[in-house]
């Protein structure tokens, strides 16, 4: 072999491209690599989009539920402010008309018994109120007497039986 021979360098350039051939498989492999892990992270965040666009809708549904509950809330409040506000009226009235009548013997307004009788009615009667509503003034007129909460005479009867609905 003569040092002008082409072998070495034959040889060399043989070597070279069996590096590069390897060299370029393991690049492949690396790319097929990537490209399945791009495609792995693109599934990932199209269902990492969907998630948010579900979380997106159930945070709105629960924006408008609460928006819902506050209007709902102000109402009852208006309502609770309301009813408290008549309620002051009527114990404001009640109170003018026992002074009132407190003067005269037997015609005055026993308030605490009057607010202790209603109080009772309301929180432990509502159908039995209901019924005696549905039942017309005689009735409950002759309830009451019988009771002994209230004497109704025929004048007050007549005047019960104009005015009743019907």
């Amino acid at each position: 072999m003569s040092p002008d021979s082409p072998q070495p360098t034959l040889k060399g350039a043989l070597e070279r491209i069996l590096y590069l051939e390897a060299r370029s498989g393991q690049s492949e492999r690396e790319a097929t690599f990537a490209n399945e892990a791009s495609a792995r992270l693109h599934v990932a965040l199209k269902a990492a989009q969907e998630r948010e666009i579900g979380l997106r809708q159930h945070l709105a549904e629960l924006e408008v539920d609460l928006n819902a509950t506050r209007a709902e809330r102000d109402h009852a409040l208006e309502v609770n402010r309301a009813l408290r506000l008549d309620q002051q009226q009527l114990l404001a009235s009640l109170l003018d008309s026992s002074r009132l009548h407190a003067d005269t013997p037997g015609e005055g307004v026993d308030l605490v018994r009057f607010i202790a009788s209603l109080r009772a009615e309301v929180m432990n009667r509502p159908r039995e109120a209901e019924a005696e509503i549905a039942q017309g003034p005689e009735g409950v007129a002759a309830e009451m007497a019988a009771t002994g909460r209230l004497a109704v005479g025929a004048n007050e009867t007549t005047v019960l039986l104009r005015h009743q609905p019907g």
